[in-house]
């Protein structure tokens, strides 16, 4: 009866910034102080301090500090990347390098057809991994914040 669980398995489950989500709006609007919210052309942050943000507030002047765009191309790789974190699976592009899941294919942790590449039960621990192979700006770095399996 957990709703996260059944959009999983019907294929309804999203991914936003914050996490998880059965939420179908591609719009997050972030309130408060230091709050973001996140469109298809990226995202904007609110001024993190509280004072300053109240008085922004009660003076009706713009309480946005900073904010990233997305291009097209960024747009399209982050759905992808979603595609793979929600369902397991996602469109090869024919700009992908030959060896993207070459080590992961030999594994049996990934197929690839009909233009999909899927990650098999064995291959869902390792999700993140593809993901981050599926993104151009990625870098592997010892200082991330998190690291897959």
């Amino acid at each position: 009866a957990d709703p996260l669980g059944r959009a999983a398995r019907d294929g309804s489950l999203r991914r936003n910034f914050q996490g998880y989500t059965t939420d179908p709006s591609t719009i997050l609007i972030g309130l408060g102080a230091s709050a973001i919210s996140e469109c298809p052309q990226g995202y904007v942050q609110t001024e993190p301090n509280p004072v300053r943000y109240a008085n922004a507030v009660t003076s009706n002047a713009d309480m946005i500090v900073r904010g990233v765009g997305r291009s097209m191309a960024q747009q399209a790789v982050a759905s992808r990347i979603a595609n793979l974190l929600c369902q397991f699976e996602t469109e090869v592009e024919p700009g992908d390098p030959v060896d993207l899941a070459k080590d992961m294919l030999a594994d049996a942790l990934v197929r690839i057809e009909d233009g999909r590449i899927t990650l098999t039960e064995a291959g869902r621990p390792y999700v993140r991994n593809l993901a981050a192979r599926v993104d151009p700006a990625f870098r592997s770095t010892t200082e991330q914040h998190s690291v897959a399996v």
